[in-house]
């Protein structure tokens, strides 16, 4: 199962808890997710933060109701779909 994080600027995913891959997009240059630019060393600062990002909110989406989920995501930063 793959479980991702989005910002204003990127898209980061992860499968199987990064055992079978990562993801990552710029929104801002290609914004129909043509370059997976995980594959570099380029942006490994971005990718650790976004990973340490989607584990924090993946640990607090098993534990809160989903407005407090919503609300937390919108302070950090994530755009949400509503």
């Amino acid at each position: 199962m793959g479980r991702s994080v989005r910002t204003e600027k990127w898209r980061y995913t992860e499968w199987n808890e990064g055992k079978d891959g990562i993801e990552l997009y710029n929104y801002t240059n290609d914004p129909d997710e043509f370059i997976n630019l995980a594959k570099g060393t380029r942006y490994r600062e971005e990718i650790k933060n976004l990973s340490s990002l989607l584990k924090k909110n993946s640990s607090d989406l098993l534990f809160t109701p989903y407005k407090n989920q919503v609300d937390s995501l919108i302070k950090q930063g994530v755009r949400v779909r509503q």
